[in-house]
């Protein structure tokens, strides 16, 4: 039940202005997310952030955790 909310709610966030590409290189459809920045990223600069995990800690939006995601609570995912 957790799970499918969290999910419908990254889809949401995901539709938003500017969520529809990854905010470092502009591909299209990012598949993972930083929780720490607030922007969702693509495969190969998820590679990047996870080189830097005291900044950037990263996600999949494919496979949302069963728990309360730390998305729900930010105001960074939607300018």
């Amino acid at each position: 039940m957790a799970r499918e909310r969290n999910k419908k709610a990254l889809q949401e966030l995901l539709r938003g202005p500017g969520n529809a590409q990854c905010a470092d290189c502009s591909a299209p459809d990012p598949d993972w997310a930083s929780h720490t920045l607030g922007v969702f990223i693509c495969l190969n600069c998820s590679g990047l952030h996870r080189n830097i995990p005291h900044i950037s800690k990263v996600k999949s939006v494919q496979y949302p955790p069963a728990h309360p995601c730390p998305m729900d609570s930010s105001n960074r995912w939607n300018p």
